[in-house]
């Protein structure tokens, strides 16, 4: 293998794990989960929600968002049938 051949093997691997981390700033996750984007920071502080900072802009993760939903989604009980 060359090395071309193994940089572009590096790149290919960096850009599937790139499109499996989609990361979104508070704007983006507020309209994801239809609430105010300060409702995604009062739930940032009080840990409610996973996020990461990058050089300081807040980022959250799709897949953390569709986790919380998952997490947080009531149960119907069906109470007449």
């Amino acid at each position: 293998m060359t090395t071309e051949d193994a940089l572009n093997e590096i790149m290919a691997l960096v850009a599937a794990r790139n499109k499996a981390l989609q990361l979104l700033d508070v704007k983006e996750a507020a309209n994801v989960l239809a609430v105010s984007q300060s409702t995604i920071r009062r739930m940032i502080s009080l840990q409610k929600i996973a996020h990461v900072q990058v050089e300081g802009a807040v980022r959250l993760d799709m897949a953390d968002l569709k986790e919380y939903v998952k997490r947080n989604k009531s149960r119907v009980h069906e109470v007449w049938r």
